[in-house]
């Protein structure tokens, strides 16, 4: 399996983003890129960006230096999130 899709970049932080968008920090996300930006100190490569974007994220909650998985794992993504069920499906397919 190719996360987040066979037609999209990206990794499973970007599954877990757009699991997260409406979550009231995925502003506050944003305007810190835009803002970085904005004072031109933004180095973060485009390729790295689904990546920098989770870690700010994850800095809102409570333990904000976590692994994307224990973060997981402490509810801080929404995994009942429609976006994540073609993973689930594919987990199931192996598990037979």
């Amino acid at each position: 399996m190719i996360i987040p899709s066979y037609s999209r970049p990206g990794a499973l932080e970007s599954l877990c983003l757009d699991a997260a968008k409406d979550e009231p920090a995925m502003t506050c996300v944003e305007e810190y890129f835009v803002c970085l930006k904005r004072q031109g100190v933004a180095n973060v490569k485009s390729v790295n960006l689904h990546k920098a974007r989770a870690r700010v994220y994850l800095a809102s909650k409570e333990e904000p230096d976590l692994s994307i998985g224990i973060a997981a794992k402490k509810g801080y993504w929404p995994l009942d999130s429609r976006v994540f069920d073609e993973v689930k499906r594919f987990i199931e397919l192996i598990k037979r």
